[in-house]
């Protein structure tokens, strides 16, 4: 007699789905056995990634930034808007005349340009963007590129030091 199984299982980035045909119900046992310790696994990768991620952060809370850039924005009013960036944390963090205005993490990704978007100025206000570039390759270990556009217009470029 031939019995036929369909097991589902969910390991973080999609589906898996197995088909068994087998002639031992032990097998089936066996296969389930085997599928259970594959989710342990990922599930321990997950969690060392984690406390990796948390163990370098830890390591560079007190550390100087990586790239720093300042600009003035606006004609009359002219608030100094300071932009401080920690690659290996990749954490962003913008001051607007000595108030923090952001302090945001960029989580890894595939994307090769990540942007935020504030307003600066009460009488004059003015849109100002930040862009950050990386290369595909490496990108994370490697330089990375910034501009700071007021109103659409670039007025200012730096490179992190990484």
């Amino acid at each position: 007699m031939t019995h036929s199984t369909v097991f589902d299982a969910t390991l973080g980035h999609g589906w898996m789905h197995f088909l068994i045909v087998e002639r031992d119900p032990s097998v089936a046992a066996q296969f389930v056995f085997v599928i259970g310790g594959a989710v342990v696994f990922a599930l321990l990768v997950s969690a060392m990634t984690v406390y990796t991620i948390r163990r370098v952060n830890r390591q560079w809370k007190d550390k100087p930034p990586t790239m720093t850039m300042q600009f003035n924005v606006g004609s009359a009013q002219k608030p100094l808007v300071d932009v401080a960036f920690t690659q290996p944390t990749e954490r962003l963090v913008v001051r607007v005349d000595g108030v923090e205005l952001i302090n945001q993490g960029f989580a890894a990704g595939f994307r090769l340009t990540r942007s935020v978007e504030f307003p600066v100025g009460s009488s004059e206000p003015h849109a100002v963007r930040m862009m950050k570039r990386r290369e595909l390759i490496y990108g994370t270990s490697k330089p990375q590129q910034f501009s700071a556009y007021v109103d659409g217009n670039l007025v200012a470029e730096a490179e992190s030091s990484f």
